[in-house]
């Protein structure tokens, strides 16, 4: 990821859950989950994964990632 902007749309994208069981019917289900920021805080700490799964093998991120020192969360 490039941005914050970026990391926050991927953290944010609709993921499809496969064979969810249905706590109403007790059926398996497919469905979509997402999260959403309901109302921005005036101050957002963000945490980065700053560490890639290579297999067996861990390596550090040592990209730049760009950010504005404000950021528009109305898209999430």
């Amino acid at each position: 990821m490039d941005t914050i902007m970026d990391s926050l749309s991927s953290y944010t994208k609709i993921e499809v859950v496969e064979d969810f069981i249905c706590d109403g019917c007790k059926s398996r289900v497919n469905m979509e989950k997402h999260l959403k920021v309901e109302q921005a805080p005036e101050v957002l700490v963000i945490q980065l994964k700053r560490f890639q799964n290579l297999g067996s093998d861990i390596s550090k991120i040592h990209d730049m990632v760009k950010y504005q020192l404000e950021l528009d969360l109305n898209p999430f």
